[in-house]
């Protein structure tokens, strides 16, 4: 594993291939690993009247915002989850919709998702609550069930709407990678994704980087699971869009006055200029050495005059020298 990824709660190592090469790099390189861990890094609270700006320059930045946004979304694992806890639940209102994810028998997740209406308290000796299912689901239609303090862990119960088939299956098989690699995953922290990460970007050559890398955890059988980034970055361009990990912008689009994702990533000098308009705590910019130009240096002109370098501070644990070819400046506004 790479030495950037040690900091992050990760179960196992992954490797990283691209479809056409169809070559599996166990190692992750250096470089990889150290985009992860930033976006990963960025992706948290900033103290209030705040913002962290991490610009970084590389010897390309071809696939580079595809790993920030991986790291940024296994930040939002550890902070999201939308299951109730059993004095939630029984705050709840009678009346109030909930979504009951009961355990399959036969699958690696629990998929069975229905959708109910919370009823009355049982006395106060025996503590459990009604819920009557309203889905038209032939096992569980029109069916009452008490689900009781004791037996409450065995479900999951949320405020959120049940997933369709299509989303069920689709999400089924992100969570299974998640689950692989990440301690204490939850499936709910998936379900409370909503543009966890805002990415402005050339939309045409992020598509084809992002459908172009394989992650490939490693398991101890010879059998070896594939995932696109693409598949488990969750992109949208919809602000109606369910689930959706990253929101894909153009720098041009307004959609991005709209969006106040916890961490935002510029990639390029195109997205950078759309710097006044993003809402975002923690900002990523994202340059080639031959964009750092005279333009972009007189652009952060500025950070320097406002930056306090005493709040900035780094985890314990992380390596002293970058990767080669690669350089950063941290800002932290106040």
């Amino acid at each position: 594993m790479s030495e950037w990824l040690r900091t992050l709660p990760l179960n196992k190592a992954f490797g990283v291939s691209t479809i056409e090469s169809h070559e599996v790099v166990d190692s992750i390189p250096e470089w990889v690993g150290f985009l992860i861990w930033a976006g990963w890094w960025m992706n948290r609270k900033s103290p209030q009247h705040e913002r962290t700006v991490l610009v970084i320059l590389l010897p390309t930045r071809i696939c580079c915002s595809v790993f920030c946004c991986l790291g940024a979304l296994i930040r939002s694992i550890e902070r999201g989850d939308t299951i109730l806890s059993w004095d939630q639940f029984l705050a709840l209102p009678a009346g109030s919709k909930v979504c009951v994810r009961y355990p399959g028998s036969k699958t690696r997740m629990r998929k069975k998702t229905v959708e109910g209406i919370v009823g009355r308290n049982m006395t106060a000796t025996q503590a459990a609550r009604e819920i009557t299912i309203t889905s038209k689901n032939k096992s569980y239609n029109a069916l009452t069930q008490w689900v009781f303090q004791c037996k409450f862990n065995d479900y999951e119960i949320t405020p959120a709407a049940p997933l369709s088939s299509r989303m069920d299956s689709k999400l089924s098989n992100i969570m299974i990678f998640y689950k692989t690699i990440v301690k204490g995953f939850r499936p709910t922290s998936v379900l409370a994704w909503s543009r966890e990460c805002l990415l402005v970007t050339n939309l045409a050559s992020w598509r084809s980087e992002a459908g172009g890398v394989m992650i490939f955890p490693q398991e101890e059988s010879k059998r070896m699971s594939s995932y696109t980034l693409h598949e488990l970055l969750m992109p949208s361009h919809d602000l109606k869009a369910e689930y959706s990990g990253i929101f894909l912008s153009t720098p041009k689009s307004d959609k991005i006055s709209f969006l106040n994702s916890p961490i935002a990533i510029l990639n390029g000098p195109e997205a950078i200029k759309s710097w006044d308009r993003i809402r975002s705590s923690n900002v990523i910019m994202l340059l080639d050495h031959t964009e750092y130009d005279d333009t972009i240096e007189n652009f952060l002109a500025p950070f320097s005059d406002a930056r306090n370098d005493k709040t900035v501070v780094l985890p314990e644990g992380i390596p002293a020298d970058l990767p080669a070819g690669v350089e950063l400046v941290i800002f932290a506004l106040t």
